[in-house]
């Protein structure tokens, strides 16, 4: 995402100057603040171009693009760990420095030798501000609910989908039905945003109990009851 001037809210990956990718690019190419923006614009438009990225519609001034899903070569792998990324890897290089092969993810290594056959019908869609297509995110709803009254969902939407990925724009009064299991991927940035789990309040709401939130991890956080 490329931000414009617009007070207007947008989600995504950002592209400034102060992003991982922009500070990696600056830091490469040796850019100052302006001739980041030049080089940013113009490798987006080449990137457009060249069919590697295509131009999403924008929010007021705010740019979106997607890479392109046809552009990806997908490899067998041999079991090997990859190559690090230079974009988030923190690690020193040069002489004086061992050099220390990267680990392999022995949880994927093993996921994908043994068991990833009995998971391979399982489907998730995103639920969030990037699905702008009109009407999807009501389809995926509506595919997500799955419910008996709705006696034409399998001649329209062709089967149930079992899991959303969700941002926050679930919490904004979605009917989500028969939701029994919320999974919080990674911890919101700050107290007041990890309280209000709206969505998760629901899932008792939906069922008939009360909601528990329980704060993992750190020893100093106690658990509560959501009223």
């Amino acid at each position: 995402m490329r931000l414009g001037r617009s007070p207007r809210f947008a989600e995504g990956f950002s592209l400034g100057e102060r992003s991982a990718l922009g500070r990696l690019l600056r830091a490469r190419l040796r850019l100052d603040g302006s001739e980041y923006w030049r080089f940013l614009d113009n490798l987006l438009d080449l990137l457009v171009r060249q069919g590697l990225l295509v131009r999403l519609d924008p929010i007021d001034d705010h740019q979106f693009y997607q890479l392109d899903a046809a552009c990806i070569v997908w490899r067998k792998g041999d079991g090997s760990p990859p190559p690090p990324s230079p974009i988030y890897t923190r690690r020193a290089y040069g002489e004086g420095y061992e050099k220390v092969p990267p680990r392999v993810n022995a949880f994927f290594q093993r996921f994908y030798q043994a068991s990833a056959r009995s998971v391979a019908q399982l489907e998730a869609r995103e639920h969030t501000a990037q699905v702008v297509e009109p009407g999807e995110r009501e389809r995926r709803e509506r595919r997500f609910r799955w419910e008996e009254s709705d006696r034409r969902k399998a001649a329209e939407l062709g089967r149930r989908l079992p899991y959303l990925v969700c941002s926050p724009t679930m919490e904004l009064g979605v009917d989500i039905a028969d939701l029994d299991l919320v999974h919080l991927r990674n911890v919101p940035p700050t107290p007041a945003k990890y309280a209000f789990r709206d969505l998760y309040k629901v899932v008792g709401d939906t069922q008939g109990f009360p909601a528990k939130l329980r704060f993992r991890g750190d020893p100093r956080l106690i658990q509560r009851e959501a009223d």
